[in-house]
């Protein structure tokens, strides 16, 4: 069982299976999303019964930095292990009135841009929700600083792995508290999941990456621009809007 990923509601119901109070489960949200801890002996406001049967039954499901570089305006890529061993790159992007972090949605990635290093490794699997929203408390954690926006434009095609990705964008309002209009899907343009993601009503920013302003060349570039035509992606766009 991993921690992060679960809301508040699906924590409490946890520690009442446990046979604790549901106001446990609250009191173990803040301290994953608010507080951004990695190990439930710091969780002093719980029993230490509870804290041991987080620690033998339970995972926080939090990631390891392997690696990270900085350029000179402060932006700084990290490598992150997963608890499986894949890794993952996030990066933290630092400006004067806000803190950005760019998220990736998927290890690896199937949609095989010509031009994309990660196209090269294939999809290897989707990021589950925790495992999303840890790239952002980990950044943040780094950083120093407090994440305003977060861009799913990582390593993945965020509309590949649209339910784990909604899961992720509700711990990040709810939980962490970051504003809906602050988080942004990038997409290289999956017209029948931008028309689903436009029925949900959020006010998520959408971007879609063209890459080219034809069909022939887009084609050429991104294999999977051939199952959807300009045509239909721009019409879903404007529905989006």
């Amino acid at each position: 069982m991993e921690l992060l990923g679960l809301t508040r509601t699906e924590l409490s119901r946890y520690c009442e299976e446990l046979g604790y109070p549901a106001f446990r489960g609250r009191q173990i949200a803040d301290w994953l999303y608010k507080k951004g801890v990695r190990d439930p002996d710091v969780m002093t406001n719980l029993p230490a019964t509870l804290r041991e049967k987080l620690k033998v039954e339970a995972s926080i499901g939090r990631s390891d930095v392997l690696k990270q570089s900085r350029s000179a305006d402060e932006t700084t890529k990290f490598l992150l292990r997963l608890a499986d061993g894949e890794t993952i790159e996030s990066v933290l992007l630092p400006y004067p009135d806000r803190t950005s972090v760019c998220v990736s949605s998927q290890v690896g990635c199937a949609v095989g841009c010509l031009f994309c290093a990660t196209a090269e490794c294939g999809l290897v699997r989707n990021l589950a929700a925790g495992e999303i929203v840890d790239q952002v408390l980990t950044l943040q954690e780094l950083g120093g600083r407090r994440i305003t926006h977060v861009v799913f434009m990582g390593m993945g095609e965020p509309l590949a792995n649209l339910s784990n990705v909604l899961k992720a964008i509700e711990l990040l309002h709810d939980e962490v508290g970051i504003s809906m209009r602050r988080l942004t899907i990038s997409t290289v343009g999956i017209t029948p999941a931008i028309r689903k993601l436009a029925e949900m009503d959020l006010q998520l920013t959408l971007a879609v990456s063209l890459h080219a302003p034809n069909d022939a060349l887009r084609r050429k570039i991104i294999p999977m621009a051939a199952r959807y035509p300009l045509s239909g992606l721009m019409q879903a766009c404007r529905e989006y809007a």
